[in-house]
């Protein structure tokens, strides 16, 4: 490996790794592939009255950085958390940066789109253009603009209906164009021929055949959105199919919604599009992260591939090359998938709020903004002083904002699990250790009810995270883990206010109380699975020291570079699980009829991870002989059983992944071994949560058949779930 490239490498992991998440990496040299995605500086910015200016944005990561000769971005300061000032409110100042001055009449022409700037300015932007204009054209059919499509129609959820979907279409060219890419790179991977033949190899003819089915679905998935575009619109029997010309928005947007609700009440849809739009952009901003990072990645793999083909090619080679190509490609699918959502948001909020009578073209200003740029000025002009200017924020609508994604502290001290099973049966005499108070938010000593030592894991990567699990009993080691997975250990405030279930039915009486469990434990579920997500980034960062340690070595760039992607595509999945929550959250605030300018719930009271004790017919004797009765004693027990098998496997896995952690730093492993141990234990718990989850959907639905229908909210959450009485006292 040439120094250079180690110098490269050990630079974008120490500054990385001293930058929080949501912080660009620093500028890369240009890869062999960089002529596919030269980062060129946008055209102009989209404004409301169509005017668009010229390079002057005021995109982010501005401050304290200029242009080299290349156009490439450099931190004129040398660091890369020179941006944490203002990381906190990065993505809200994004949503919400001013706009030119608008008549007040001007209701017709309310919204901005803006310009952003991931990596450097334009960076998501010029990603899209690549992806979303394929180098070859997988079916026929004529160009088509988003006026046009637009056109057809003057009926506001019709037109709403073709711009989702054009953006599905638009989605689809560009997975056939990320398959392209992908096909390509495993070509280049083929063995040079031998007196016309090539050697075959079977691992790589197997990656070959599997792409080239993909391409032939992603041709069918195209031709299907041109069908669905086609019929929305009115397209004519005899008319060639649409293809999309426009490329979707992928920089910040300005829905003013705080001033065009300030005097009347906002629709319900609006709140959670204004909170969910600077989410959107983070998360499809920390994709195109995440794609460059794959791609520094995939480049690296090929060239110790090729470099090691001229001698003798080393076992794992090709294996490596294969793997980063195809998450290269799955980071490209990500990234389309992100700004296909967030323009489907945009296309919502913006053909709701639109005045009948204006037309296409100006509709169009409104999603995406003008096509082509202008020398005529820009929307989101910066100050003569170089920071962006701001719009003040009236308390009409208000913004959740980001939290620039808040790592959870260490588990110092997890929660003690009360074991216990709840019952829809009345209590029982006697039996006071049947109902135990579950401490969730206070951590409790470090010693369960058996004696045994709970889990006190320090968040490092070599530290086992349930090792105080592997002794106990079956039943109380899937409570204790369900129980350390539903933790709240640092939750961000900006997530929203803390409501427990029973809080929740008592907001809404009358209420389908099934639907509004349901929804509770699903948004619960979203809560855990986002704080699964920063402990994996944690895994990682535990990483890097040794990374850097080990960065003189032979292959100790390529494992720097392969640690990054990893980091980057988790601090991706990070902020779609945060959109993600946000959405399921929206869900909750309606079934409880939350009010939607609060702070919205966050679902405190944990699912229930033990043992079921079911007592079917106990209070309505005619469901004792009912089909629904042997199903429940048949299901809730099995889906329980579930639990102890996903619960033994993720403290097998959490073991594995500290001995991979603790053999590369000995030097005994590559870094991919702690690698795919984090992956796998991100994987096995994301499947317990979702079987947990599916658990407790069942035994809602077991309680609510078995209690009266006039059942106290209280007597209701006693049969869900472990709970204690407002004094305390253990039940």
């Amino acid at each position: 490996m040439e120094l250079s490239s180690l110098i490269v490498a050990c630079s974008l992991l120490g500054q990385a790794s001293a930058a929080e998440p949501g912080d660009p990496p620093a500028p890369k040299p240009k890869a062999r592939s960089e002529a596919r995605r030269d980062q060129t500086e946008p055209e102009g910015e989209p404004s409301a009255d169509g005017a668009g200016g010229g390079k002057g944005s005021t995109g982010r990561g501005t401050k304290g950085s200029a242009d080299d000769a290349n156009g490439n971005a450099v931190d004129t300061k040398g660091s890369a958390v020179d941006a944490e000032d203002t990381k906190a409110n990065v993505a809200d100042d994004k949503h919400r940066k001013a706009g030119p001055a608008a008549d007040d009449g001007a209701e017709g022409e309310p919204l901005v789109p803006i310009t952003s700037g991931a990596i450097k300015q334009g960076a998501a932007e010029a990603l899209i253009r690549q992806l979303a204009s394929p180098s070859e054209t997988p079916v026929p059919g004529r160009p088509a603009s988003l006026a046009e499509a637009l056109s057809r129609s003057v009926d506001r959820r019709r037109q709403t209906e073709i711009a989702y979907a054009y953006w599905n279409l638009s989605a689809a060219m560009a997975d056939y164009e990320t398959c392209v890419i992908e096909l390509s790179r495993i070509e280049q991977l083929l063995p040079q021929a031998v007196d016309g033949k090539r050697l075959a190899d079977l691992e790589l003819e197997t990656h070959l055949a599997a792409a080239h089915a993909r391409q032939r679905e992603l041709e069918l998935n195209v031709v299907s959105a041109q069908y669905e575009l086609a019929e929305l619109a009115g397209w004519k029997a005899n008319e060639a199919l649409p293809l999309p010309v426009d490329v979707p928005h992928a920089g910040a947007y300005l829905t003013r919604a705080h001033e065009i609700y300030a005097t009347r009440p906002a629709p319900t849809r609006v709140h959670l599009i204004d909170r969910a739009l600077p989410l959107r952009l983070q998360s499809l901003d920390m994709r195109a992260m995440a794609v460059h990072a794959a791609l520094d990645a995939a480049d690296s793999a090929e060239k110790a591939y090729h470099g090691n083909q001229a001698a003798a090619a080393e076992d794992g080679d090709l294996t490596l090359a294969l793997t980063a190509v195809a998450e290269l490609a799955r980071q490209q699918r990500a990234f389309v998938a992100a700004v296909r959502d967030y323009n489907h948001d945009i296309a919502e909020y913006a053909l709701g709020i639109a005045p009948a009578g204006i037309d296409a073209v100006t509709l169009v200003r409104m999603l995406i903004g003008p096509r082509n740029g202008s020398p005529n000025g820009s929307p989101a002009r910066a100050a003569q002083d170089g920071r962006p200017e701001v719009a003040e924020q009236p308390g009409a609508i208000k913004r959740a904002g980001f939290d620039d994604a808040s790592i959870p502290d260490a588990i110092q001290n997890p929660p003690r699990r009360r074991y216990g099973e709840p019952t829809p049966a009345p209590p029982q005499t006697g039996g006071s250790s049947e109902r135990r108070r579950v401490a969730r938010k206070v951590p409790a000593d470090d010693t369960t009810e058996g004696g045994a030592e709970t889990a006190s894991p320090d968040s490092g990567a070599a530290v086992g995270l349930y090792s105080g699990l592997l002794d106990l009993p079956p039943k109380h080691r899937t409570q204790q883990l369900a129980s350390m997975l539903h933790w709240d250990r640092a939750l961000p405030s900006s997530l929203g206010t803390a409501v427990d279930l029973a809080d929740c039915l008592a907001r809404a009486p009358g209420a389908d109380r099934r639907a509004l469990i349901k929804t509770y434990w699903l948004v619960r579920e979203r809560v855990a699975r986002y704080q699964l997500m920063a402990q994996r980034i944690e895994q990682l960062d535990g990483l890097v020291p040794t990374a850097l340690r080990a960065g003189g070595a032979p292959g100790g760039a390529a494992a720097m570079l392969r640690l990054q992607r990893s980091r980057m595509a988790a601090q991706a999945d990070l902020a779609t699980a945060r959109v993600e929550l946000l959405v399921s959250q929206f869900a909750l605030v309606l079934a409880v009829r939350w009010p939607l300018d609060t702070a919205w719930p966050v679902p405190s009271t944990a699912p229930h991870g033990g043992s079921y004790r079911l007592g079917v017919g106990a209070e309505r004797g005619d469901l004792s002989r009912s089909l629904a009765a042997r199903r429940w004693a048949v299901r809730i027990p099995t889906l329980h059983g579930v639990l102890l098998d996903r619960a033994e496997s993720i403290v097998a896995v959490d073991a594995a992944r500290a001995q991979a952690a603790s053999r590369y730093d000995a030097g005994e492993a590559a870094i991919d071994e702690p690698l795919a141990a984090v992956e796998a234990q991100v994987a096995e718990s994301s499947a317990f949560l979702a079987s947990q989850t599916q658990y407790n959907l069942e035994i809602v639905d077991y309680v609510l058949s078995v209690l009266p229908p006039n059942t106290s909210d209280a007597r209701l959450v006693e049969s869900l779930v472990i709970t204690a009485p407002a004094d305390g006292a253990a039940r």
